[in-house]
């Protein structure tokens, strides 16, 4: 069977498809969430939403067959994960804080998504850093800032 992800064609046409299901989806995400009615069904979907965008940037993830690839995702799942579940429970870290429904089920007060959201954050901020120029380690604390500054504005929200 081919790799279709080394056919340049097919992969603009998954990469255009992709975008056009994400605007889409989340469109009919936002729209959903603002109207009160339809808002708990739509809250009880988001960890559907992070899932299904987590399976579209791995699809898309170059070296994803490389096992080191897994296991530094792996990584950054647990390391997530282990850091808000100490928050959480301790108020350290990040202050008092709890997780409502919205993320799904929970483990120890900790949704078992906020991994997965660390891993996409991640990724973004480590692509972002590595198409403004800014490569290898070096990238590392860009994106790290980046991470911090995103999370601020989003505690505000």
């Amino acid at each position: 069977m081919a790799d279709h992800k080394n056919n340049p064609a097919w992969n603009n046409r998954a990469i255009r498809f992709s975008r056009v299901l994400l605007v889409v989806f989340y469109g009919v995400g936002v729209a959903g969430m603002a109207l009160s009615f339809t808002r708990p069904l739509f809250t009880a979907l988001i960890p559907f939403a992070l899932l299904l965008s987590m399976g579209i940037l791995l699809f898309f993830q170059p070296r994803l067959k490389e096992g080191t690839t897994l296991g530094i995702f792996l990584v950054i799942y647990l390391a997530g994960f282990l850091v808000e579940m100490m928050g959480t429970n301790t108020g350290e870290i990040f202050g008092k804080y709890l997780y409502g429904s919205g993320l799904g089920p929970k483990i120890f007060n900790t949704p078992l998504m906020i991994g997965i959201n660390w891993l996409m954050l991640s990724l973004a901020f480590t692509d972002l850093v590595a198409r403004s120029g800014i490569k290898g380690w070096a990238g590392v604390p860009v994106a790290a800032a980046g991470m911090v500054v995103y999370d601020l504005v989003l505690e505000q929200v």
